[in-house]
């Protein structure tokens, strides 16, 4: 009887070890879920933030463009408007087709 009753105290011992195991192993797990989550939660709030960053920037830049391409067209145009008035056809031709191009 005394091998059985040991034997039983031996079987608790290692399940009680194989609890605290499980759990001590359960609980690291648990810790690294949580810093790994506070890490992406700062990488998703870093995205978000140089993201909007950046398309403001691109919104700027994307008007500068465009003001910057319509003073170009207004230049071409008034070079076109004085080589027709001192008929030089060839660099009319030259400035209307930079134009149509552009």
């Amino acid at each position: 009887m005394t091998s059985i009753a040991n034997a039983m105290a031996n079987f608790v011992g290692s399940r009680e070890t194989s609890i605290n195991t499980f759990k001590a192993l359960t609980d690291r797990i648990f810790s690294f879920n949580q810093q790994s989550n506070a890490k992406l939660k700062a990488i998703s709030l870093d995205y978000k933030t140089k993201s909007a960053a950046l398309a403001a920037n691109m919104s700027r830049l994307e008007g500068e463009a465009l003001s910057l391409e319509t003073q170009i067209r207004g230049i071409i145009g008034k070079y076109t408007q004085i080589a027709v008035q001192m008929d030089h056809d060839e660099v009319v031709d030259s400035l209307r087709d930079l134009l149509t191009h552009f």
